[in-house]
């Protein structure tokens, strides 16, 4: 491989589809969007997806998981384990050497690769990725430490984001019952007159 030359995803992953609801079981436990969000504000620390099976609709803690409705990746954690993906999600298995943090990037923030995701998104009013559309996008290879790089900065920004943002809500919080119990007070002490 030359470095930083341009290739299809599909020569770097192949891509497993979630099975349709209706054909879940009761008993199975199925992943949600609200374990997708956790997972995309909370990248599991361990990069790569060797363990996935091929053909296996379960999810293993490190696997990228694509919801194809939005468009984000992210990498699954240990609260997604063993957790059955539905059709609107599908499973990335990466065949080459390439860090998942980097994919993660590409597909979540990258502007090139984000143009690409629209022009192949189908349907007219509401846009949804497919596994062959995704697989048509463009990944620009670099040598393999500055994909690392770049992967790990991303992670690093999206553990930072998150934890702004988890202050923020609990400085939130902190002050809102804090004007509750200011305003409480207050009445208390009218109603007392």
């Amino acid at each position: 491989m030359k470095n930083n030359s341009i290739i299809k995803l599909n020569e770097l992953a192949e891509f497993i589809s979630g099975k349709n609801n209706n054909r879940l079981t009761d008993t199975v436990e199925e992943y949600s969007i609200q374990d997708f969000e956790y997972d995309l504000l909370h990248p599991y620390k361990q990069q790569g997806n060797s363990s996935s099976s091929k053909d296996s609709s379960t999810i293993t803690p490190g696997d990228i998981i694509i919801n194809l409705q939005t468009g984000k990746a992210a990498v699954a954690g240990l609260n997604s384990s063993k957790k059955h993906f539905p059709q609107q999600f599908s499973k990335i298995i990466l065949k080459k050497d390439i860090p998942s943090f980097y994919i993660l990037y590409l597909i979540n923030e990258d502007r090139n690769f984000q143009k690409e995701k629209l022009i192949y998104s189908t349907g007219s009013v509401i846009k949804r990725l497919s596994n062959n559309g995704l697989g048509q996008c463009s990944v620009k290879r670099l040598p393999l430490n500055e994909e690392k790089t770049i992967g790990d900065i991303y992670i690093n920004a999206v553990n930072m984001h998150t934890q702004t943002i988890e202050q923020a809500n609990k400085l939130l919080s902190l002050n809102l019952e804090t004007l509750n119990k200011y305003v409480n007070s207050n009445n208390s002490s009218k109603e007392g007159k």
